[in-house]
């Protein structure tokens, strides 16, 4: 089972869902913004309120049990949606401040498979990267108890602690086992990175789409400052490892790009929302090239099915995750936690329902990597694609240390850093 979050109250992300989240601010797929529901409206932690809720909102209405008298908890009920993006959770509060609450934690991103807990991203300058954690690095201990058979959230919460203490992590490396002890902080950081590859190409990377990030208008401010300053014709946008974010920013993010038409269309048990594009924003009239792979989900499959039904943009490297649902929160109101419930859809522009299959690349390029040149397989496809179009230079070079700053971006380390790269783990 493939199960990864982003987190705000223990790691560092100012957005969290313990399943590749896209979610809603409300019970609606038109909310401003995902994972803020707060709607308590009489539930209780009874197996009869939460089954009348379930009916309701939740968006796979057959899936729901007819006969509850099987189920001795709540929580083995939500279990026999056999979702893994609808559960009970513990602490209410906590989860939504990680979509929404401030950055504080240490710089991580988390991600279990097979029980497995590591780190994939590790954010540059943060208190993890600082005390030496690495790319995929897996986490076996935080102070003196283990991580094994722990979940995402219990993981979380081992994290906590007052800003300026230090967190023992003991994480494996390869063969080696070690201790290292960044400092719980508070602090920003930005979810893109962004440098010219040649004079008219050029690099937009998004690690995840953030409301609150380094920008006051989130990740699509981030991207639009740059497109301000930056007139290339062409621009690579890179989303792998991309594991989602928030729902607003993803389309607005889309809609820097696109002049007019249909940005995506959401949905719920009652209504439709087409979403459209509004003209005058500094990305339209460039030609987008998009890489993705097989953990490019949720949030940035929102941008990349978009762009490539509207703009036509040309899509490199694997198939991508498949998560074209939505969640929304609501609380209990006697007892400290809440329901994470699947409650919308999303269907690409031209209809195209990608949950659970994914989007599949125009190009397909698996990832290989040479530690000398610091270029990918993938990001050299995108290259070289761009360079064929009409009224681009094909002999341009590349600009000097611009595949290096690329890579220490994905990778989570300094560009003064190590020039080591780790292969990225892919589902």
């Amino acid at each position: 089972m493939f199960f990864a979050t982003l987190i705000s109250t223990g790691c560092g992300n100012s957005h969290s869902d313990p399943a590749l989240a896209t979610s809603n601010s409300s019970a609606l797929p038109t909310s401003t913004s995902e994972g803020a529901s707060q709607t308590s409206s009489g539930l209780t932690k009874t197996l009869e309120s939460v089954l009348f809720q379930l009916q309701g909102v939740y968006l796979f209405p057959d899936a729901i049990p007819e006969d509850i008298s099987e189920f001795e908890t709540v929580e083995m009920l939500i279990e026999a949606l056999d979702d893994p993006f609808s559960l009970v959770i513990d602490e209410f509060t906590n989860t939504i401040d990680a979509f929404f609450g401030e950055f504080r934690g240490i710089g991580v991103q988390i991600q279990q498979i097979d029980d497995v807990t590591f780190f994939p991203v590790v954010f540059p300058g943060q208190p993890a990267a600082v005390a030496g954690v690495q790319v995929n690095d897996i986490l076996l201990g935080i102070d003196s108890e283990w991580v094994e058979g722990k979940t995402i959230p219990e993981i979380v919460e081992m994290l906590q602690r007052d800003v300026g203490e230090p967190v023992h992590l003991r994480i494996q490396r390869d063969d080696a086992i070690i201790t290292v002890s960044p400092i719980f902080s508070e602090f920003q950081r930005s979810s893109v990175f962004t440098t010219a590859i040649t004079n008219q190409i050029a690099y937009v990377g998004v690690f995840t789409f953030l409301q609150r990030s380094s920008h006051p208008d989130g990740t699509d401010g981030e991207i639009s400052d740059f497109l301000l300053r930056d007139v290339s014709p062409v621009i690579i946008m890179d989303f792998r490892n991309n594991l989602g974010g928030t729902l607003e920013d993803s389309i607005q993010t889309a809609d820097l790009f696109v002049e007019s038409g249909t940005l995506i269309e959401l949905f719920d048990l009652n209504r439709t929302d087409t979403r459209i594009a509004l003209a005058g924003h500094p990305g339209e009239g460039r030609t987008v090239i998009l890489l993705q792979n097989g953990l490019s989900a949720s949030a940035s499959e929102i941008v990349i099915a978009s762009l490539r039904d509207n703009l036509g943009s040309r899509i490199i490297g694997t198939q991508s995750f498949g998560k074209a649902v939505s969640q929304s929160f609501f609380r209990f109101i006697d007892d400290p936690g809440g329901l994470q419930l699947v409650t919308g859809g999303i269907r690409s522009p031209s209809g195209e329902d990608y949950n659970k299959v994914g989007i599949t690349p125009d190009q397909v390029v698996e990832f290989e990597f040479d530690s000398e040149t610091f270029s990918d397989t993938q990001l050299d496809a995108a290259i070289t694609f761009a360079r064929s179009l009409p009224g681009i230079e094909s002999d341009q070079p590349v600009m000097p240390s611009a595949l290096e700053k690329i890579k220490a971006f994905r990778q989570g380390t300094n560009t003064e850093g190590s020039p080591i790269l780790l292969e990225p783990f892919e589902q």
